[in-house]
């Protein structure tokens, strides 16, 4: 059986006149030229374009379901799409093909995606990851020296691969900015190769645009105040963390500690010959467990002039770790620090050489000296006046002074007058 229009009322029947109440069986298919083709299985392709004057919900220019609907709006130059939900605008695509979610112009630095609310809600993004695994929501900043999409050109040392920047309304526009963080390229690039320096910078007062305050480059250090870093003396290499300034202020670190107690603010350096981070094998007697060096420059590189360091000074052990200071200075005509004087794990202070320094001079005097005997001993040397050398200890008795000579044994007793 097929089937036929009639023309009058444009109703389709049967060929035989007959009708099926239940509908037309197309199980087969069915083909109107080659614009419309409803399959089998029940599936409608059409060829070309459908035009209406109207649909249940969808209009030439809109789809819409009671107050939420998609409206194109074409005037001949300002053409966009706008999606209403509720009865208020959410977002629309603007003719210069941006996407503005919660208003209806561009603001600001004309952006191509821009989000705009009076409220932390209407104007946050947030990314959720629901994964059974320790891998979280991501935010990705790429570029390539490619000038088409889709294609592959390795950028370059120096290239900047993305910022977060942080604007502010001045009273006049939003295009000041008072701090951004950056990412460049920091090296040559390659495959699987792509160096790193993150650049942390703020606004100065009175000023609209930000300035490097703090780097961490791709080998890890941490420069603040300088973009290069330099090597100290004392270990010929750059350290990890550098502060470098023009004035005190620019060129110093302090640490506070508020606290209603005696706890208080530390400076602490620890070692290990662990081999790796969290190691905890034990050190040994001589190795050094930090330093504080004073260094110049000569002019072309850093050099010593003093330096403090701490040494293990004895055997350690659990809950045992026995420790020297150790004072340096760099005489002049040298580029080499020498050590002067050292505490020792006993507490005995010692020079860093025997008979060569002396404590206090002629100009510069101690006011007082305390001690409990006096050892007094030139050996090694000679005296003034008949060039032998000596060792005597010098005692306090009740009503005298007494005089021990360390090399012969003999006792002596100082002849006091009373004044």
């Amino acid at each position: 059986m097929g089937i036929r229009i009639q023309g009058s009322n444009d109703t389709i029947l049967a060929t035989d006149g007959s009708w099926n109440a239940e509908g037309i069986d197309l199980s087969a298919g069915l083909n109107v030229g080659t614009a419309v083709t409803v399959s089998a299985r029940g599936d409608i392709a059409i060829t070309g374009i459908i035009t209406a004057s109207s649909f249940s919900g969808v209009d030439s220019d809109k789809i819409s379901e009671n107050n939420t609907q998609v409206e194109t709006v074409d005037t001949g130059s300002d053409g966009h799409i706008t999606f209403d939900t509720d009865g208020t605008e959410a977002a629309r695509f603007d003719p210069s093909q941006r996407l503005l979610i919660g208003h209806t112009s561009s603001v600001g630095k004309d952006r191509q995606v821009q989000l705009v609310g009076t409220s932390a809600d209407a104007s946050t993004y947030m990314a959720f990851r629901h994964v059974d695994s320790g891998d979280g929501p991501r935010f990705e900043l790429v570029k390539s020296r490619s000038g088409s999409a889709g294609s592959f050109t390795i950028v370059q040392s120096g290239d900047g691969l993305g910022s977060i920047d942080w604007l502010g309304d001045d009273g006049v526009d939003t295009q000041s900015q008072a701090a951004a963080i950056a990412c460049e390229v920091d090296g040559t690039p390659g495959g699987n190769d792509m160096p790193g320096r993150l650049l942390f910078k703020t606004t100065a007062d009175s000023a609209a645009s930000p300035t490097e305050r703090l780097r961490i480059d791709s080998s890890g250090r941490i420069l603040q105040g300088s973009s290069t870093g330099r090597n100290t003396a004392l270990m010929a290499a750059q350290p990890t963390y550098q502060l470098e300034g023009t004035s005190s202020n620019t060129s110093n670190f302090g640490v506070f500690c508020n606290s209603n107690g005696s706890a208080a603010g530390g400076l602490i350096f620890g070692k290990t010959r662990g081999g790796a981070v969290g190691g905890t094998t034990v050190v040994q007697s001589g190795d050094s467990l930090g330093h504080i060096s004073f260094e110049g420059s000569d002019g072309s590189a850093q050099r010593v002039g003093a330096r403090i360091t701490t040494a293990v000074d004895g055997t350690p052990g659990s809950s045992d770790m026995p420790g020297r200071l150790m004072f340096f200075t760099t005489p002049d005509g040298s580029a080499t620090e020498v050590e002067r004087l050292r505490i020792d794990s006993s507490g005995h202070t010692l020079p860093g050489a025997d008979n060569t320094y002396d404590l206090g001079s002629y100009s510069k005097r101690w006011a007082n000296v305390h001690s409990m005997d006096l050892n007094l001993s030139n050996e090694g040397s000679q005296n003034d006046v008949d060039g032998s050398w000596g060792s005597y200890t010098i005692q306090e008795g009740e009503d005298d002074l007494f005089l021990l000579n360390r090399r012969n044994g003999k006792k002596y007793k100082f002849n006091l007058t009373e004044v």
